[in-house]
């Protein structure tokens, strides 16, 4: 399935210790997987549930090594 499998949001990337999401991001690249970030959206769904957050935030999916 190498580069026809795409991820969504990836909105829980930005709250990940830095190193933590490098690997993350590097598994996803060297995987081949495509993603899609959905910013407008999760600026407005993103921990609107969370009643110890109140977090905004973008996937910072860029941050790869």
């Amino acid at each position: 399935m190498q580069g026809r499998v795409s991820l969504g949001h990836l909105c829980m990337l930005d709250v990940l210790e830095p190193e933590h999401r490098a690997r993350v991001i590097g598994r996803i690249r060297d995987a081949g997987i495509h993603v899609i970030s959905l910013p407008a959206t999760e600026l407005h769904v993103k921990a609107r549930t969370d009643v110890t957050r109140t977090w905004r935030g973008v996937t910072p999916h860029r941050r790869a090594p």
